[in-house]
């Protein structure tokens, strides 16, 4: 493939998922300014996500 068939199917692959999600992607975003604006599933609190939430889980019925 050359370059510009790559850049064409690169900006059709970014029209989509501006599309599907509402929002542009952003050049570099560091970890720490995602998690600041996150909330975790398990306990509703904003600044980690649920992987790391060190809250007990509870038991399924």
């Amino acid at each position: 493939m050359d370059l510009k068939h790559q850049m064409v199917m690169l900006n059709l692959r970014r029209k989509r998922f501006i599309k599907r999600t509402g929002r542009d992607i952003v050049g570099n975003l560091t970890s720490e300014y995602i998690k600041s604006r996150a909330t975790c599933c398990k306990c509703q609190k904003i600044g980690h996500f649920a992987r790391e939430c060190k809250s007990p889980v509870a038991k399924p019925r």
